[in-house]
């Protein structure tokens, strides 16, 4: 590790590749210490270029990692009025099949607006916009020069790859380690809660908690309310209050219609006609996304992708000062929540990590290992929900039974304990 790099002497320095939430947590983490100089380089202009998302669910290892770097106090004031989360699982004919208090696989979870998170965590943060990775070069002293796409370049003693599923860092850093397309496409959107009135049974249910709807031909669509919290910087359209996000997705490889469906007045047609086929029993279903006005539209049609599990550790050879965070590690499918989650345990472990006392490689790589074992880990029980909630023919008949089998078990047991 190049101490030559440092602003001074005895300072590590410390360049994050992208300004999303793991990267900005870990700089968070390592803040307060006099040890390290961070600075953190982001493709975005700005912190609201480019719509970041909608609502997360927290669940309690997500909130424990970011109760290691932000203050009780700000926490408490993020999650102000947050309930916990309940989530309905209902067939296309929006029968409950199964109620859970909490996110799947995680017991008590709560949700929070993406972009009110991003901004608490970017508080502080040395953050250069505008900064498009390229690559990286090792230099004989043990520093890392990252070269950037505009021809500028900058000297680190640690160099963290937190850019992403299409991470330039993972690229060169471990190459071996692939993401792959898994052949499903999502569009996602929000309309006001005014529009419920016109969907009466999507209400009822709404008034209950989240709602996960199983329909025919692998189509699934996912309902939720929220508060979107004014942002100063945000464009006059946008809408602020309390709002319904609906996120459609279904089996179509995302290239047949990325192309086509760039247009989001003919993304929400587009969704209609899923609605129509893949919910044919509940007109409100597909009502609610006819009422859906083109500028709500949060992401036209986009596809997602997941990483290839590896054979042992890819991380094991290869320059310890160049370090992987979150889905740059290890990208996952966003349909058990675990993505934003596994990211912040990613950042918590690292600063953590960098900060104790010790042989500071021997320290990287117990975290490279932990890293990778509960990423790939997270990444199987991700793709599995995607196919479970995906799945068609005589499958989904048999997915449907036994979610409807569990549930009973389930609200038996709740009765049984008070719980």
């Amino acid at each position: 590790m190049s101490q030559e790099a440092s602003e001074t002497p005895n300072q590590l320095r410390v360049a994050i590749i992208g300004g999303g939430l793991g990267g900005l947590l870990l700089y968070q983490g390592l803040s307060k210490n006099s040890r390290f100089s961070v600075t953190i380089y982001e493709r975005d202009a700005s912190l609201s270029a480019r719509n970041q998302g909608y609502v997360l669910g927290i669940n309690p290892d997500g909130y424990q990692a970011l109760a290691s770097a932000i203050s009780q106090s700000d926490l408490d004031t993020l999650f102000k009025g947050s309930d916990t989360m309940t989530f309905l699982m209902v067939d296309h004919q929006l029968n409950v099949l199964m109620k859970i208090v909490g996110s799947p696989g995680y017991g008590r979870s709560v949700s929070v607006e993406r972009w009110a998170l991003r901004q608490m965590l970017a508080k502080g943060a040395p953050i250069e916009w505008g900064k498009k990775y390229d690559h990286y070069e090792e230099l004989p002293d043990g520093g890392i020069r990252a070269y950037f796409e505009d021809g500028t370049s900058i000297t680190a003693d640690i160099l963290v790859g937190a850019d992403g599923s299409r991470s330039k860092v993972r690229a060169q850093r471990c190459p071996n380690l692939v993401v792959e397309d898994v052949h499903i496409t999502s569009i996602a959107a929000t309309v006001g809660t005014d529009v419920l009135d016109k969907a009466p049974t999507i209400r009822t249910l709404l008034d209950q908690g989240c709602i996960r709807v199983l329909g025919k031909e692998g189509k699934t669509l996912l309902i939720l309310p929220y508060v979107a919290e004014p942002r100063p910087d945000a464009p006059s359209d946008v809408v602020t209050g309390k709002r319904v996000v609906w996120a459609l997705s279904f089996p179509t490889p995302t290239s047949e219609l990325s192309e086509t469906l760039s247009d989001p007045a003919k993304t929400i047609e587009y969704a209609v006609q899923c609605c129509q086929s893949g919910f044919p029993s509940n007109p409100d279903i597909a009502q609610l996304i006819s009422l859906t006005a083109p500028s709500d539209v949060i992401f036209t049609p986009r596809g997602l992708f997941s990483t290839v599990p590896p054979k042992g550790n890819p991380l094991e050879t290869g320059p310890l000062s160049v370090i992987l965070l979150g889905d740059a590690a290890h990208a996952m499918t966003t349909h058990r929540g675990m993505g934003a989650n596994t990211a912040f345990q990613d950042a918590s472990d690292l600063a953590a990590a960098l900060q104790a006392d010790g042989d500071i490689k021997e320290a990287i790589k117990q975290y490279n290992e932990k890293m990778m074992q509960r990423g790939i880990k997270a990444v199987k029980a991700s793709k599995q929900s995607t196919d479970m909630i995906h799945a068609q023919g005589t499958f989904s008949g048999v997915r449907n039974w036994m979610l409807w089998g569990i549930g009973g078990i389930m609200k038996v047991s709740q009765k049984l304990t008070g719980k």
